[in-house]
């Protein structure tokens, strides 16, 4: 590949790039629906018994990142 190629495929990528992070800022996604975690029953220890799925049957666990 020449140089020439290369330097347009990076324009390329760093334009798509820019697009999407973009679109990311105008359009975020909605996290309030993130905010619903899935029920949890744990015994004494803090150990899991049983999840349950939230109202819209989906499963969303709390992570600790």
């Amino acid at each position: 590949m020449s140089i020439e190629r290369l330097r347009r495929v990076a324009l390329c990528l760093a334009a798509a790039l820019s697009a999407v992070l973009a679109l990311d800022a105008l359009f975020p996604p909605p996290l309030e629906r993130a905010k619903a975690y899935s029920p949890l029953v744990l015994d004494r220890d803090g150990r899991w018994l049983h999840a349950f799925a939230t109202d819209k049957g989906r499963w969303r666990f709390k992570a600790d990142l």
